[in-house]
């Protein structure tokens, strides 16, 4: 994210912005995970550690990011876009959480059924937006070959990858 070139856009800068992250494997078990729904090994963000405020899930981790510091990527003031990116998100989260599982496949074609009718490169309004940064994202963490018969997922993927790469390169 450091990198981005849009970040450097953003209307938020007013001055460089530093990110701290701190990665750990927790080993946390579901029992244990207040939100059980994200599972044993999902990413969570803690936003304030003196408050232990935490924001769970692949998606939802976008979304706060996106809010915070790239607007433009999650634009909130166009509902049906926001809606149009939040169901995006959630079929990506649920392609990520069966990655690798041969409960992927389902996932992976109700995903490839709402990426079908996208005509543009993007899959909202012709622009990027973190719909597709999560798309991308299910689809990087599918296993080799997992997704060669999802016609329109293929052919998505072929027209971004570079766009989408080139953000952070």
């Amino acid at each position: 994210l450091a990198r981005c070139p849009l970040l450097a856009a953003s209307s938020k800068e007013s001055s460089p912005t530093k990110f701290h992250f701190i990665w750990s494997e927790t080993g946390r078990s579901q029992q244990s995970q207040p939100h059980a729904a994200c599972g044993p090994m999902h990413p969570l963000l803690i936003v304030s550690p003196r408050t232990q405020t935490i924001v769970y899930g692949d998606a939802n981790i976008l979304r706060y990011l996106a809010r915070q510091f790239l607007p433009t990527l999650y634009p909130e003031s166009d509902p049906i876009a926001a809606i149009q990116i939040d169901t995006f998100l959630a079929l990506a989260a649920r392609a990520t959480a069966h990655a690798g599982k041969e409960s992927a496949a389902a996932a992976l074609l109700e995903l490839n059924a709402a990426v079908e009718p996208v005509k543009s490169g993007n899959l909202v309004d012709g622009r990027i937006t973190i719909a597709d940064l999560a798309v991308f994202g299910a689809l990087r963490a599918q296993q080799k070959g997992a997704i060669v018969k999802l016609t329109a997922l293929t052919a998505w993927q072929s027209k971004v990858s570079g766009s989408l790469q080139a953000l952070f390169q």
